[in-house]
């Protein structure tokens, strides 16, 4: 059996809240990704 995406959204998942969002955010952010607090100054500029 083989998968095709992209697959359909569901209609409303409760285990992703906006809690998890920002949960991800901060562990992304301790392992040296930019931090959402910080402005965002475009793909890939100097």
């Amino acid at each position: 059996m083989s998968r095709r995406y992209p697959i359909p959204r569901p209609a409303d998942d409760p285990r992703f809240t906006f809690g998890l969002a920002l949960d991800v955010a901060q562990v992304l952010a301790a392992h040296g990704y930019p931090s959402i607090d910080e402005p965002y100054d475009g793909a890939g500029r100097t």
